[in-house]
């Protein structure tokens, strides 16, 4: 089980006690992410210090976790997708292209696929002809091709697939609510609001300097929780929103001094780091890597992938 640093501003004050064990931990950082896998220095001897942080107990919220990954849709074509689909019918498969597509799968495959073979000609004619009824038409007719499928009462087929587009940067709500019972958890509530408004700002600099042209970046935030062998993990994050609520449920209530009696805090943070297979925090079981529980093998790695073979043409003849 993880450990609370002595210098976190806790809240409650008897965190990582019961019934109060479960905590989140924020940690603003010096360091800060460049790229995917980069990272620049704080500017001192530790790479990346913490200034502050904040200790808070577990939110249900916290355990919720939600991927999205992106696909888009890609309109091969005519000719293009007729060929895909004479390789995969008379051969089964299609074998993954080299990452260069130098020495396998090629344009040039598709053409002499789409053009030559028996399968691939209808396509390829159709293409060609639609075309040039097109040339033609765009003169008088505003959609020509629109007019003619229309006519036809047919529809081209733009040979549709499905590829994979990016991922989407994860993001994760907290909300906490504040009740101090005594003058000291008071206090702590007031500074870990501070800790948090502060980080999460950018800088503007001296604004009597004439050299003052740029803005200092807001800081990151490592987020860590009292036990993550089993729950989900958060990458490195920052902090895009917060709110303070000093009023829930439109009662206002002050304590001695004027402290709040009640403080609802909401947080959103955006991860720094996109996911891959290479993602220490998708992991659960105690490590971390493709040899965890459950993991197979992995031929995909995003490098050149095998050579890919193309059928010849004499292959995919009727």
């Amino acid at each position: 089980m993880a450990r609370l640093p002595e210098t976190a501003i806790k809240y409650p004050s008897d965190l990582t006690t019961p019934p109060h064990e479960k905590w989140i931990l924020l940690e603003a950082k010096t360091g800060r992410h460049i790229a995917r896998d980069g990272f620049i220095a704080g500017e001192d001897s530790e790479p990346d210090r913490t200034l502050a942080a904040v200790a808070l107990y577990l939110p249900t919220d916290a355990l919720k976790s939600a991927m999205s990954v992106g696909y888009k849709d890609i309109d091969l074509g005519m000719a293009a997708g007729k060929a895909i689909e004479a390789a995969t019918t008379r051969q089964g498969t299609l074998r993954a292209p080299t990452g260069g597509m130098s020495a396998g799968f090629s344009i040039d495959n598709l053409k002499n696929m789409a053009v030559g073979a028996g399968h691939g000609v209808v396509g390829a004619a159709t293409a060609k002809a639609l075309g040039a009824i097109e040339g033609v038409a765009s003169a008088v007719i505003d959609n020509p091709r629109g007019t003619i499928e229309i006519m036809a009462g047919k529809a081209v087929n733009p040979r549709t697939d499905t590829a994979f587009d990016a991922m989407q940067y994860r993001t994760h709500e907290f909300t906490f609510n504040l009740i101090p019972r005594d003058k000291r958890e008071a206090d702590n509530i007031d500074k870990i609001l501070n800790i948090l408004h502060y980080y999460s700002l950018p800088s503007y600099g001296d604004n009597t300097s004439p050299l003052n042209f740029m803005i200092g970046y807001p800081y990151e935030f490592v987020i860590t929780m009292f036990n993550e062998t089993h729950i989900n993990k958060i990458e490195r994050s920052v902090l895009t929103g917060l709110q303070v609520d000093h009023a829930g449920g439109d009662r206002i209530a002050f304590a001695t001094d004027y402290y709040p009696a009640a403080t609802t805090l909401s947080l959103s943070f955006k991860e720094v780091r996109l996911l891959g297979r290479d993602s220490d925090v998708i992991f659960r079981g105690g490590g971390v890597g493709a040899n965890q529980g459950g993991i197979g093998d992995d031929p995909r790695l995003g490098g050149a992938d095998e050579k890919l073979e193309m059928p010849e043409l004499s292959d995919l003849e009727p």
